[in-house]
C-alpha cells in the first residue's frame, strides 16, 4: 500500500480591521467611491465622486471612461452622434493636416482651414489646393495603393479619436454650390488601432516601425501608417457615406492628391463601447497609518466584456523611483536632480504644478517600483466575489485603486456601481506575522494544525484586536484550544464562531479584557484536512 502523498503547506496572513461589532465611529473609516444609494455620508463615511479622485498630478487616470447615472463604465458612442467636432477636445485626440513641415493644427485659431469640416456649416469648405513644394509626395508613401489613386503632391487629414472605438461609418460632402465641380475624384481612407497615447515624436524616422500596409511621411521623415479601408479612383459623387471595418479604431486618415476639390463637412459615427478604458484613483490619503480592511464593490460584467480590479497601498506620495543619467559625473545613475532632491514624476516627464521641464531621452535612466514603501499592484481580483482584503502586510497611509475595462463586442460594456474600502486608525497592530505548523501533512487526512499569530504593538497607539478569523480548505473538524500568555483555553472556554455562509472559515474571539504583549505569540489549535499541493491558510 502506498504511503499518503505529502506536500508543503504555505501560509499567508493578513490583518483585518473588522472588529466584532465595529461601527463607523469605533476607529473605523469607510471610503465610498461612486454610487451612494443606501449610504449615509459624513463623519467616518467619506463619499467621493468617481472623478473627484483622478488628479493626474497625483497618479490618477480617467481614460475612456464615463459616469452616467452615478456608475462607472467605458465610454459609449451613439450611432446618431457625429464625434468629429469633439476629437480636439478629447485627451489624446487631435485633428491635423499635413504640409511641408509635417502635421499641423491648421486653422484652429482663425476659424479657417480644417475648422470648416467640423463647423456644421455646409457652405464653408476645406480645399485641396496645394503645390509641389508645400505638400509631401504621396506617390511612394502609399506603398500598397495603385499609382492612379494618389500620386505626386497630396493633402491628408488625420483624425486621432482619443480612444479605441467601434466606428460604424464616415461621411463627407462638398458645399451644395460646388457639388458638380469640386467633389474628390481620387482618395484613400485608412484607419488603425494605434495606442491612443502615442504622439508624433513616438513615430520617429525608422521605417521598421511601420506595421501597416500604407503610410504617409514627409520632409522630416516622421510618418503615420494605416490600413487601407477604401480606394476611390474615379469618384463622381458629392456626398459619400462609407462603412468602416468592424474592429475598433483609434485613428482615421483621409488622403487625396492636391487639387481643386473641397470638403464642407467630414463626419464620423460609431456605436457601442470603447474597446479599452482605464480608471485609476489618485493616491487616497488615509490621514494617518491605518489597518487595512475590506475592499467591496458592485457592478455588472456582461458576456463579451471584462472589468479587472486591482489595488496597491503604501506609505508615501511616490510609489515609483525615477532615475537619470548624470553625465556631469561620467554617466552615473542617480535618483537625484540637479538640486540634490529626489526626482519625482514631473522631473522625469515634465509638467505638474511647477511646470517642470522633462528630462531628455538621453537623461532618462528608467523607473522602478518603490518596494520599501509600497506594495506591488495586486493581481486582478475575482469580480463576481464582490469582496477582497486590501493588500498590505502592515498599516499603510495611502490606498490606490485601479479598474481596467475591455470590450470584445461593441454592445457589451462592464459597469462599476461603487468601490468601497474600510480602514482603522489608529491601527490595530503595527505588524502581524503568522505561520502554520506542521508545514507538511498527508493528503486528505485530518491533521492537527497550530496557527501561530505574532503581533507587534506600538505602545499608546495601536488598539489591539478581539478576534482572529482563519480560512481553511473545508470546515475544520474541531477547534481545540487557544493559547496566549502561558494560558490555555479549551473548548467552551473561548467563543467560537463558525461561518455557515462559506463553511471554510472560523473565528475565535479573544477574552475580554485582553492584555496584549508585544510579540507575544497567540496559538490557535484545530483539526482539518487539506486536499491540494500548496494550500494557503489565510487569516485576518
Amino acid at each position: 500500500m502506498k504511503s499518503p502523498a505529502r506536500y508543503a503547506i504555505m501560509l499567508t496572513a493578513a490583518l483585518s480591521l473588522l472588529l466584532i461589532g465595529a461601527q463607523p465611529g469605533d476607529s473605523l473609516t469607510v471610503y465610498r467611491i461612486g454610487d451612494t444609494a443606501g449610504v449615509t455620508c459624513g463623519g467616518d463615511v467619506r463619499c467621493l465622486d468617481w472623478f473627484e479622485v483622478t488628479d493626474v498630478n497625483n497618479f490618477g487616470l480617467a481614460q475612456g471612461v464615463a459616469s452616467p447615472n452615478g456608475f462607472l463604465q467605458p465610454e459609449a458612442l451613439d450611432i446618431n452622434d457625429n464625434i468629429a467636432p469633439i476629437v480636439r477636445d478629447r485627451e489624446h485626440g487631435w485633428l491635423k493636416s499635413n504640409n511641408s513641415y509635417g502635421w499641423q493644427d491648421e486653422g484652429r485659431a482663425d476659424g479657417t482651414g480644417l475648422d470648416f469640416i467640423i463647423d456644421g456649416d455646409v457652405t464653408t469648405a476645406y480645399t485641396g489646393v496645394g503645390n509641389a513644394s508645400g505638400n509631401p509626395s504621396c506617390g511612394n508613401a502609399l506603398v500598397s495603393a495603385p499609382s492612379d489613386v494618389v500620386g505626386g503632391p497630396c493633402k491628408a487629414i488625420w483624425f486621432k479619436l482619443g480612444g479605441l472605438f467601434p466606428i460604424d461609418r464616415v461621411a463627407f460632402r462638398t458645399t451644395p454650390e460646388n457639388k458638380n465641380e469640386r467633389f474628390v475624384d481620387r482618395f484613400t481612407i485608412g484607419a488603425n488601432d494605434a495606442t491612443v497615447e502615442r504622439v508624433l515624436t513616438d513615430m520617429g524616422k525608422n521605417s521598421n516601425l511601420r506595421e501597416r500596409e500604407a503610410y504617409i511621411n514627409w520632409r522630416s521623415g516622421v510618418f503615420v501608417d494605416f490600413d487601407v479601408v477604401h480606394h476611390f479612383r474615379e469618384n463622381t459623387q458629392d456626398i459619400l457615406d462609407l462603412e468602416m471595418p468592424s474592429k475598433p479604431i483609434s485613428e482615421i486618415i483621409f488622403v487625396a492628391p492636391v487639387g481643386t476639390w473641397e470638403i464642407a463637412e467630414f463626419e464620423i459615427y460609431g456605436a457601442g463601447f470603447t474597446a479599452e478604458a482605464s480608471y485609476v484613483t489618485e493616491l487616497i490619503s488615509l490621514d494617518d497609518f491605518s489597518s487595512l480592511g475590506d475592499l467591496t464593490w458592485s457592478g455588472d460584467v456582461p458576456v463579451g466584456s471584462k472589468v479587472e480590479l486591482s489595488m496597491r497601498t503604501g506609505d508615501d506620495t511616490t510609489p515609483e523611483i525615477f532615475w537619470r543619467w548624470d553625465h556631469t559625473r561620467g554617466g552615473v545613475r542617480t535618483r537625484l536632480n540637479d538640486d540634490a532632491d529626489a526626482l519625482d514624476r514631473f522631473d522625469y516627464f515634465g509638467g505638474g504644478p511647477d511646470r517642470k521641464e522633462k528630462l531628455s531621452d538621453g537623461e532618462k535612466a528608467g523607473i522602478t517600483p518603490d518596494k520599501d514603501n509600497w506594495e506591488f499592484w495586486a493581481p486582478p481580483v475575482e469580480f463576481d466575489k464582490f469582496r477582497v482584503d486590501l493588500v498590505g502586510n502592515k498599516p499603510r497611509k495611502y490606498v490606490q485603486l485601479r479598474a481596467d475595462f475591455s470590450s470584445e463586442v461593441a454592445e457589451a460594456g462592464g459597469r462599476l456601481d461603487f468601490l468601497q474600502f474600510e480602514v482603522s486608525s489608529p491601527p490595530l497592530a503595527t505588524r502581524v506575522l503568522a505561520e502554520i505548523v506542521p508545514l507538511q501533512a498527508p493528503l486528505g487526512v485530518t491533521t492537527k494544525f497550530t496557527y501561530k499569530v505574532n503581533p507587534s504593538f506600538t505602545a499608546g497607539t495601536d488598539l489591539g484586536f478581539d478576534s482572529i478569523q482563519i480560512f481553511t480548505p473545508l470546515a475544520p473538524e474541531s477547534v481545540d484550544s487557544l493559547r496566549f500568555e502561558n494560558t490555555q483555553l479549551g473548548p467552551g472556554e473561548f467563543t467560537l464562531i463558525e461561518h455557515d455562509v462559506d463553511g471554510e472559515s472560523f473565528t475565535v474571539q479573544l477574552p475580554k479584557p485582553m492584555k496584549f504583549v508585544d510579540q507575544e505569540v497567540i496559538d490557535v489549535v484545530f483539526h482539518a484536512a487539506v486536499f491540494k499541493v500548496g494550500t494557503v491558510f489565510n487569516a485576518r
